[in-house]
């Protein structure tokens, strides 16, 4: 693929990216163009070897890694951005908060005092 073919696809998958940020999380982008790594190796995740025995048994077997890297046609870049987003407050279930809060771990309380 053309350098600049390349470059282009890879600026309009960031821009996918900021787009999806911005619309699961509300995170912003802070507007720096980013890091970019690569092209490195496609690594895709298959299901381990499986080995059958002359006695009809079978077991799995590990893979071949450097066999699974090269030959797919595919390329991976590693994208550093900075993004804004909102601190979210996560709930908790009573029963375990009460707990954390009996055992007094590090850094855990209660937003108020009880009603």
């Amino acid at each position: 693929m053309p350098e600049e073919l390349r470059k282009r696809h890879v600026k309009q998958a960031f821009e996918k990216f900021v787009q999806w940020m911005n619309k699961e999380d509300g995170a912003i982008w802070d507007g720096q163009w980013p890091e970019i790594q690569g092209p490195q190796p496609h690594f895709e995740i298959r299901e381990p070897d499986v080995q059958y025995g002359d006695n009809g048994g079978s077991r799995t077997v590990a893979r071949n890694l450097q066999e699974d890297l090269t030959g797919n046609g595919k390329e991976d870049y590693i994208i550093i951005a900075s993004f804004w987003a909102r601190e979210q407050i996560t709930e908790v279930r009573t029963d375990v908060a009460q707990e954390l809060f009996a055992t007094g771990k590090a850094g855990v309380r209660p937003f108020r005092e009880r009603n």
